[in-house]
């Protein structure tokens, strides 16, 4: 999942100095949650921008700078709490100062392998079926595979997730998990199969 520490303030170096902080402290209470490791929790994108007013009838006003830091967090483990967990521990220690940009669910490599393998098996089972089907209906005599072609992708669905805000959102995170109950993720194997034909005599 991604998560946001956004700060504005009246200048840059006020905006990175508490960024910081809250950063830290998220990050601190995040790796003491069971099942989340140091290195699950990487940076993935910084940035600095000016805050910009535009009134209606003036020229535009430059009201402050935006800090941000966005971290992703990996959970290897959707079996137990820890995805709630992580997400309720970043809005109670991070509060307004923290954005939930999105959880993503995806296969570990080595499950991803497997189950594509037999997506593979059965889209090679259904072409030759399709093929014989129509052999049959088309009255001619289905012959060997002469070419086959390989492509698949697996989509991990997202998951949005808007907590509220301020002290509301800190009670209920703390009051009540967030009930979270990840999608399946759908692996997708295209197998483009060409046979043979003979004519029966």
């Amino acid at each position: 999942m991604r998560i946001t520490v956004s700060i504005t303030q009246d200048t840059a170096a006020q905006a990175r100095d508490q960024a910081a902080n809250v950063t830290t402290s998220v990050r601190s209470a995040l790796s003491s949650v069971d099942g989340i490791a140091e290195e699950d929790i990487k940076t993935s994108s910084i940035s600095l921008y000016p805050k910009i007013n535009y009134p209606m009838n003036g020229p535009e006003e430059l009201v402050g700078y935006t800090y941000e830091q966005t971290m992703t967090v990996t959970v290897n483990d959707l079996n137990n709490n820890t995805l709630s967990d992580v997400l309720d521990t970043a809005v109670v220690t991070g509060g307004d100062d923290v954005r939930i940009d999105g959880v993503y669910v995806e296969l570990s490599p080595e499950l991803k392998r497997q189950t594509t393998d037999a997506a593979r098996k059965q889209a090679v089972e259904d072409a030759k079926m399709t093929a014989q089907l129509l052999a049959d209906a088309g009255g001619v005599e289905l012959g060997v595979i002469k070419s086959m072609a390989d492509s698949n992708i697996s989509r991990p669905p997202p998951i949005s997730y808007s907590p509220s805000i301020g002290d509301m959102a800190k009670e209920i995170a703390r009051d009540v998990p967030t009930p979270v109950t990840p999608e399946d993720v759908e692996v997708t194997a295209t197998i483009s199969v060409e046979y043979s034909i003979c004519n029966i005599a």
